[in-house]
């Protein structure tokens, strides 16, 4: 799959995130050095998305959060806590939500290019 800029840059902010000490966030959140299977699975996922790149953003629960936004209010979010291990969560145009675990990138791909 081609590289682009958008996942270029967010591969160099998941290894960014992958170096945040503990209170990284001045609330005394809990740092990602020793997740490094974390940030691993976090830049295959980023890599099998193509143009397709999430924003990203590190959480204070250890885990990596990627999500996607439209202007229609739909809302499409994935929580990575360890591989193979996904949370997501999915706001429709019709107000309707999901959520649910997701066991696979396959999945969550799948998902992605459906929204």
């Amino acid at each position: 799959m081609p590289f682009n800029d958008t996942m270029i840059n967010n591969l160099k902010l998941i290894d960014d995130i992958g170096k945040l000490d503990d209170n990284w966030d001045g609330y005394d959140a809990p740092g990602f050095v020793v997740k490094e299977s974390l940030i691993r699975f976090c830049k295959e996922i980023v890599s099998c998305l193509g143009f397709n790149q999430p924003s990203i953003f590190p959480t204070a629960r250890k885990s990596i959060q990627m999500e996607y936004e439209k202007n229609n209010g739909e809302y499409l979010e994935f929580e990575i806590l360890e591989i193979n291990k996904i949370s997501y969560f999915q706001i429709r145009t019709d107000k309707q939500e999901i959520e649910k675990e997701l066991s696979s990138i396959a999945e969550l791909k799948e998902i992605v290019f459906a929204f």
